[in-house]
């Protein structure tokens, strides 16, 4: 055995571990290409459905003086003044938004504008990586809309956001239009 180990040919041996360490290389190279080629055109939107609104204190008359008088207020009532959808672009490229909608009925949609577009004649919005872009709408506005739609108000709200190349993006919000109708300008339960 002793004769073996002495007699082995490091040179052959170093050879074929290179060899075996380029072809390693070489297939971890192109498994990389191949994941980057994917990725590099990867269009991803987060979308948001939130409320902007106002909280209403009234004071509790406790008979206690404080010097911090929030500590001495409740909530008297919650009330939304805008619907806001926001839209993140998470993915690797830049995308152009066409619309931002809620569809009402078939055919029907209540479309949201962008905040920054300030009236002017463009109507596509245009997001960046990691850029967010809003898009509100008044609360009575919406209201309005939903309540002369003839939409199911059982059915969820459901945001759909369309890019220039026709790829729509869905997001569910979990909320249904009749929790709106029944509640009084409040928060939807």
């Amino acid at each position: 055995m002793r004769e073996f180990i002495c007699n082995v040919n490091w040179e052959i041996f170093w050879t074929a571990a290179a060899a075996i360490g380029t072809i390693s290389a070489t297939v971890v190279a192109l498994f990389i290409v191949k994941w980057q080629d994917k990725r590099s055109n990867h269009k991803d939107l987060k979308i948001k459905w939130e409320h902007e609104g106002r909280v209403e204190h009234e004071e509790l008359n406790d008979g206690i003086e404080s010097r911090f008088p929030a500590f001495h207020q409740r909530i008297k009532a919650k009330t939304i003044d805008s619907i806001v959808i926001s839209v993140l672009n998470s993915g690797n490229r830049k995308i152009i938004l066409e619309n931002v909608r809620v569809e009402t009925s078939p055919n029907r949609f209540i479309n949201f504008e962008s905040s920054t577009l300030n009236n002017s004649l463009r109507t596509e919005v245009s997001l960046e990586i990691e850029e967010r872009e809003f898009f509100p709408m008044l609360y009575k506005t919406f209201m309005n809309t939903i309540r002369h739609s003839g939409k199911n108000l059982n059915a969820e709200i459901v945001v759909t956001v369309t890019d220039t190349s026709g790829q729509k993006y869905t997001h569910n919000t979990g909320i249904k239009f009749s929790q709106y109708l029944n509640q009084a300008g409040g928060e939807p339960q």
